[in-house]
């Protein structure tokens, strides 16, 4: 039992000093790369809002083009979200949308049809035109 005692003495665990050291030198590090993290965030939104906006063109220009063959073309049409949803089967195009999209329209968001073309859409505050 005396033997335990005398080598749990002689251990010796951090100094103080060093725990300080290790903490500054994990705060530089931290310092150095909360920058570079919060840029790979910024990008990654980026991305994620023009794929977005990419399958809100597809869906709105496949509805465009389903109506155009059912000889109801929608030409110059802007077709701005309202919030409100249409009751009854009969959908808006801007619901049809976003159905089709599996995406959330917000009410700022819009779509410039010219002869059943889609060719211009605002989205999460960007605008993206189309020939």
């Amino acid at each position: 039992m005396l033997e335990r005692l005398i080598k749990a003495r002689n251990k010796k665990g951090f100094t103080l000093v060093e725990l300080i050291v290790v903490l500054v030198i994990m705060a530089i590090l931290a310092a150095i790369m909360v920058p570079a993290l919060l840029g790979w965030i910024d990008k990654a939104n980026e991305k994620s809002s023009a794929a977005q906006a990419r399958a809100v063109y597809v869906s709105a220009q496949a509805i465009a083009t389903e109506n155009y063959g059912k000889s109801k073309p929608l030409t110059k049409v802007t077709a701005i979200y309202s919030g409100a949803k249409t009751a009854g089967a009969e959908k808006t195009f801007i619901e049809a949308v976003e159905e089709l999209s599996d995406i959330t329209l917000a009410t700022e968001d819009s779509i410039t049809l010219t002869d059943s073309v889609v060719t211009a859409i605002h989205f999460d505050g960007q605008d993206y035109s189309f020939n």
